[in-house]
C-alpha cells in the first residue's frame, strides 16, 4: 500500500489506477481475497504526505475490484474520461431460459450490452479464440449486442472506441471535470 503511493509521484496516473485495480482484485488462483481491501488502500492514502499523494487518492477512489488485466482496467478509464458511466464488472451473463452462457468483462445486463476486451491469447489460443467464439455467439444468440475491442482500439483510437460505447448505451460523451479531467490526460 506505501507502495503505491510512492509510485504516486512517478507513475502515470492511469498505471496507478492498473495498480490498485490489480491489488484489490479478488483472487481466484488462492484463498483469502484481495492482496488488500479497497478500503486498506484508501487508508494508506489518507495517512500519506509524499508527492503524488492526492494522485494517489484519485486513483484509488477509481479503482474496482473486478478488472482482470491492465488494458480492462485502461478500457474502464477510457470509458470514464469520455463521461461514459461505468459497467459492473466480471458479470455472468445468461440466456432467456436462465443458462448461463459465460462471463463478460462488463456488461449492462438490462440494455443487453457486453463490452469485452480481446488481448492477444484471445488470437493466439486457438482454445480460447474457440471459447470465446461460443460464448459471443451464445450471447448474441441471447440478444445481447457485443462490443470487443482490441489494444489499439484503447491506446491508439480512444475517441472513437468511447464513441461506440457511448452510442450502444444511448449516452453522450461528457468528459468529468477537474481534476480527474488531468489525471486521464496524463500520458
Amino acid at each position: 500500500m506505501l507502495a503505491l503511493t510512492q509510485a504516486a509521484a512517478v507513475l502515470p496516473f492511469r498505471e496507478l489506477v492498473v495498480a490498485a485495480d490489480h491489488l484489490i482484485r479478488p483472487r481466484r488462483e488462492r484463498a483469502g481475497g484481495p492482496i488488500v481491501t479497497l478500503e486498506g488502500l484508501r487508508d494508506a492514502a489518507r495517512g500519506a504526505c509524499t508527492r503524488g499523494s492526492r494522485r494517489a487518492r484519485a486513483a484509488i477512489e477509481l479503482a474496482r475490484p473486478g478488472a482482470e488485466s491492465r488494458m480492462e482496467t485502461l478500457l474502464r478509464l477510457l470509458m470514464v474520461a469520455f463521461g461514459i458511466p461505468e459497467l459492473p464488472l466480471q458479470v455472468d451473463v445468461h440466456d432467456a431460459l436462465g443458462r448461463w452462457i459465460g462471463r463478460c468483462d462488463m456488461a449492462e445486463l438490462e440494455r443487453r450490452i457486453i463490452v469485452e476486451y480481446d488481448g492477444e491469447q484471445h488470437r493466439t489460443s486457438d482454445e480460447q479464440y474457440t471459447r470465446d467464439a461460443n460464448r459471443i455467439a451464445a450471447a448474441q444468440d441471447a440478444g445481447f449486442r457485443v462490443l470487443r475491442f482490441r489494444w489499439s482500439d484503447v491506446t491508439r483510437t480512444p475517441r472513437a472506441t468511447a464513441q461506440r460505447i457511448a452510442a450502444a448505451l444511448g449516452v453522450p460523451l461528457v468528459p468529468p471535470g477537474d481534476p480527474l479531467r488531468g489525471f486521464l490526460a496524463e500520458r
